[in-house]
């Protein structure tokens, strides 16, 4: 493994589009991490185990200096923490706006995506994307080391959970070694590492019945990116009436905090969300599947509707309060239009917390999104065959299938156990002396 990370530094100059070399050495580095978080999973704290989790830590370091390759996402993060380093607002002002001329540079100003729209990202992105450029100025660098410590914090808090739930520590590296959240983190510079320590901060303190500091936490995770919005009735479910409350107040406050500072751009601040949920779609199968009979917008509104049904019926499940948070974040996943790599980063952190066969296998084929570079290269469109999307999804489908059968068919089956059971424990009919049968 550690040599497959090394070749990131070999693959621009093997591969000049980078793309089918990059998702080649991905899928490459995911069968060693399987094969090897699987055989020592049970393992036990000791100097074996401090050696495994000094090698996931190595495999973060070693791309730490390499230039992002697969996305230009990092720019536009540059850029809004330049942006409010200066005293403006990013929800007011696009990149091209004459009024931030002066800051432009011609060598990174270029590389900014859809520079005609606001900025996308909630405050808590804002933060580090701030954090960052005060760091390392225009370099990916020091966004890098900020995403680095969240990391960090993810894998203690990761530790704690499993310590807690009395699972043996080697679980913690189907996250630690896992390629996905690595590569997309530490090599593609993705914001989305800053949103699993608050959520697995969240989930440890309502485990606790600390109603005030999870929803702090959630709010802030909301305000890395707003997907874990879908996770809220879980946790008010968990907590119920008073305690909900609470928690619910906590986010209210904490999520107002957030955006006071930029209260200024009004309505701005979620006109770039709004344009997001309504125009990109990639690698969304249902999405992908239905567009070809029915009209974009009806589709994204069904969609929708059916991952909020999603989200309100994960709190009624007989499952444990973790597995209840994976339904709606999953739901979202295989629901919504658009789906990148770097997304899984939210669901990486449950490869530890609920190991199952379909995360596994999402965390090996999302990297074949990486494959659009190289066929809008070829075509000049920026669409993902469709066979890829089938590869991906199918066998995810039919494995979220076979566990939910018999986990739906267990109440009923257990019904008519219990009422075979009663029929043959029940006594044979007393027949009196001078009764005769026939």
């Amino acid at each position: 493994m550690t040599l497959g990370y090394v070749g990131f530094y070999v693959l621009p100059v093997l591969d000049p589009h980078n793309a089918l070399g990059h998702v080649a050495l991905t899928t490459g580095i995911f069968l060693l991490y399987v094969t090897g978080a699987y055989a020592a999973r049970n393992i036990q704290h000791g100097k074996a185990f401090a050696v495994l989790v000094g090698f996931g830590l190595l495999y973060r370091l070693l791309l730490f200096p390499i230039e992002p390759s697969m996305s230009d996402d990092y720019h536009r993060y540059i850029w809004d923490g330049k942006v409010q380093a200066h005293g403006y607002n990013p929800y007011i002002y696009p990149p091209e706006s004459d009024v931030l001329i002066h800051l432009k540079d011609p060598l990174y100003h270029n590389s900014i995506n859809h520079p005609y729209l606001h900025s996308i990202y909630p405050p808590t992105s804002q933060w580090v994307f701030l954090l960052g450029y005060l760091s390392s100025s225009q370099s990916a660098m020091g966004l890098k080391a900020w995403l680095f410590l969240a990391d960090l914090f993810t894998i203690f808090l990761l530790a704690l959970f499993l310590k807690r739930r009395c699972r043996p520590p080697g679980y913690l590296l189907f996250y630690l070694w896992c390629p996905i959240p690595i590569i997309e983190t530490m090599l593609d510079a993705h914001i989305d590492a800053l949103a699993p320590p608050f959520l697995i901060a969240a989930l440890l303190l309502a485990q606790r019945r600390r109603p005030y500091l999870t929803g702090a936490m959630m709010a802030l995770a909301i305000m890395v990116k707003p997907l874990p919005i879908f996770l809220v009735p879980v946790l008010l479910w968990h907590f119920r009436w008073r305690r909900a409350f609470q928690c619910l107040l906590a986010m209210a406050i904490v999520g107002f905090l957030g955006y006071l500072p930029y209260l200024q751009a009004g309505p701005s601040m979620f006109v770039s969300i709004i344009r997001y949920s309504r125009h990109w779609h990639i690698n969304g199968p249902f999405f992908k599947f239905f567009s070809q009979w029915y009209v974009s917008g009806d589709i994204r509104m069904v969609l929708g509707l059916v991952t909020i049904g999603v989200a309100l019926i994960a709190p009624f499940l007989r499952l444990s309060l973790e597995r209840r948070l994976l339904v709606p974040l999953a739901g979202y996943l295989m629901l919504t239009p658009t789906v990148y790599p770097w997304y899984f980063v939210w669901l990486a952190p449950f490869l530890a917390m609920t190991p199952t066969p379909w995360l596994f296998w999402f965390a090996g084929t999302i990297s074949l999104v990486h494959t659009v570079h190289y066929f809008s290269s070829i075509n000049g469109v920026w669409l993902l065959p469709g066979f890829l999307v089938c590869i991906e999804y199918i066998p995810i489908f039919l494995m979220i299938v076979v566990q939910a059968v018999p986990f739906f068919l267990r109440p009923w089956l257990r019904r008519w156990r219990e009422q075979r059971w009663d029929r043959k424990a029940q006594p044979p009919p007393r027949i009196a002396p001078n009764e005769t049968t026939f």
